[in-house]
């Protein structure tokens, strides 16, 4: 994501230099099924949205100096192929067997230390900063301090739910917007509740080795 998100709402933030950084995975977040527009066709596929935090990297959000947070989608596959498989392979530092790929958690990461390299892109006339590579820290570089909160929303378990308070609007408003809770002709309110979409008010989208888990 271009933009840098805080706990609460969404905050349009200068982006940072590029660079590699040092972050730790706050948030594994599944977004459900999603609409996907490719050469003009539409597909769905189920999505994960990934969020970091930069323990060095603040900024005043709401009032309050917090750890910068950035984003990264993927399709949620762990196919040999598949873009998410190929990042937690270099988070890793390795590629998994097939009885650790049986057994894997992406809940796994929460907290899990990783590299992170900024690249800048401009578009309309301003600079974007996006997420390039996720990566393992180098050997005997000292971990950035632990995430204060882990943020890990199931759309399937509604014991997961709780944190769906302190997500930032546009998250929510995407999870919603899902054709897994469209399907099932719900949506989910602020205290992180289910409720029939007759009922739903509207929201507004604001346009061998250690290994770390």
């Amino acid at each position: 994501m271009s933009t840098s998100v805080s706990a609460n709402k969404t905050s349009v933030l200068p982006p940072m230099e590029a660079a590699t950084y040092l972050a730790r995975c706050t948030g594994v977040i599944d977004r459900g099924n999603q609409v996907d527009s490719y050469e003009g066709k539409e597909k769905i596929a189920p999505k994960i949205l990934l969020i970091f935090e930069f323990p060095t990297e603040c900024a005043e959000i709401n009032g309050e100096l917090k750890p910068r947070w950035m984003t990264q989608i993927f399709t949620k596959s762990t196919h040999e192929k598949s873009k998410l498989r190929a990042v937690l392979k270099a988070w890793r530092g390795k590629d998994f067997t097939p009885d650790e790929l049986e057994l894997f958690e992406l809940a796994n990461v929460l907290n899990a230390p990783c590299a992170i390299s900024i690249s800048h892109a401009e578009r309309n006339g301003n600079i974007y900063g996006n997420i390039s590579s996720i990566g393992a820290m180098v050997k005997g570089t000292p971990p950035p301090q632990d995430v204060v909160r882990k943020y890990h929303f199931d759309i399937d378990d509604p014991e997961t739910w709780a944190c769906f308070t302190d997500l930032p609007e546009w998250i929510q408003a995407k999870i919603n917007a899902s054709e897994t809770l469209k399907t099932r002709g719900i949506q989910i309110n602020k205290q992180g509740e289910a409720v029939d979409v007759a009922t739903k008010p509207t929201v507004d989208i604001e346009d061998e080795e250690d290994l770390p888990f």
